[in-house]
């Protein structure tokens, strides 16, 4: 009997203590709801998807897996010579995009897009952005975090362009989980050295049709406040367009 009512008094304690939001470590662990607080950091799910070299005014990502509700979709863009400020994103499930970031250089263009997932998307759903750019010279992929906040997910971003042999684009940090996101377009086929401490996404140079471009991209977590800096070089001159989007995590 005594063992019964000490047991009942620890999982009303545990009870409690979950009810007034207890922070927990990585390796803490509840007796009730076993949560650890890495759960809550955001994360890269997948890589859902890629596309280039654009035959029309749009691009579109063929969705191979499924993509969760309460996730967060990136698509990220770039392209020649585009009067990009018409740029959209949209999927075959009706998920609602917005355009984060737009770094618009006469010759080359970055963005970044993201969706909260409303509508599971499965394999053969599509993904789509509609640009006005050169349409010969595209280069489109898209990822899927978890983890990232439902309602004003994102916190601060920053664009840049120029003409160089190097970019650097920051953005400031919330306190707490977030992800940043940055990347860049160079205008023809370079090789780009990516910044150190970012976990580097898929990227790489296209030639469509004789029209070169390179883009490279990656991601950050953070639990702290301060600043993400997304610095990259490459051997030669050249016009580029970078951009930076952080987004709040989920707590």
């Amino acid at each position: 009997m005594a063992k019964s009512a000490l047991l009942t008094g620890f999982i009303a304690l545990a009870f409690l203590m979950g009810t007034a939001h207890a922070t927990f470590s990585g390796g803490d662990q509840n007796a009730v709801n076993q949560f650890q607080a890495g759960q809550w950091t955001p994360r890269h799910v997948k890589l859902v998807g890629t596309a280039s070299c654009a035959s029309s005014i749009t691009d579109v990502v063929t969705v191979t897996a499924s993509v969760a509700v309460g996730n967060t979709l990136v698509v990220r863009l770039t392209t020649r010579d585009g009067a990009s400020t018409a740029m959209t994103a949209s999927d075959s499930k009706g998920n609602s995009y917005t355009l984060d970031g737009l770094a618009d250089n006469s010759k080359i263009d970055y963005a970044i897009f993201s969706a909260r997932v409303t509508t599971e998307l499965v394999s053969g759903d599509t993904i789509t952005v509609a640009h006005a750019g050169n349409t010969r010279a595209t280069f489109m992929r898209v990822d899927e975090f978890a983890n990232i906040a439902d309602a004003n997910r994102v916190y601060s971003s920053t664009t840049a362009t120029g003409s160089s042999t190097s970019s650097s684009v920051s953005s400031s940090l919330p306190t707490g989980n977030a992800l940043a996101i940055g990347g860049v377009g160079v205008k023809d086929a370079v090789t780009l050295t990516a910044p150190g401490g970012w976990t580097i996404l898929d990227n790489g140079s296209v030639s469509c049709d004789r029209n070169d471009l390179s883009s490279a991209a990656g991601y950050l977590v953070s639990s702290g406040s301060g600043a993400a800096a997304f610095a990259t070089s490459w051997s030669s001159k050249k016009d580029y367009s970078t951009a930076i989007v952080v987004y709040r995590g989920s707590f």
